[in-house]
């Protein structure tokens, strides 16, 4: 049974991680992504620089959204605004929090 730590919560993105299986859990809304821990690093990169770049466009159903990549080319996460600000500061606590537990080695 996997016991995983919350690492940040903000509004619909949640991330946590299991020390028994060694995997990051990205929750958001009903889309689940796991990584590694180095694919989670990389996957965080990338989405940091990938800050700034964002283009809003107008979804089917009327509401502003932009789309970020994920490393399956044939899947695309969107945000509209309030959303891609709670995910990226859910990211960069994932991080800081990643590197806390590893300094007490709880990690």
């Amino acid at each position: 049974m996997c016991h995983s730590r919350m690492l940040s919560s903000n509004g619909q993105t949640h991330i946590t991680y299991c020390p028994s299986c060694k995997t990051y859990y990205i929750w958001q809304d009903s889309t689940l992504l796991s990584f590694d821990g180095e694919h989670f690093q990389q996957f965080a990169n990338g989405v940091h620089t990938y800050k700034g770049r964002e283009k809003f466009f107008t979804c089917p159903d009327g509401v502003s959204r932009m789309m970020l990549p994920t490393p399956l080319p044939e899947l695309a996460l969107t945000f509209t605004f309030p959303e891609w600000g709670n995910f990226m500061l859910s990211l960069e606590e994932a991080r800081y929090m990643t590197e806390i537990y590893q300094m007490v080695g709880q990690f």
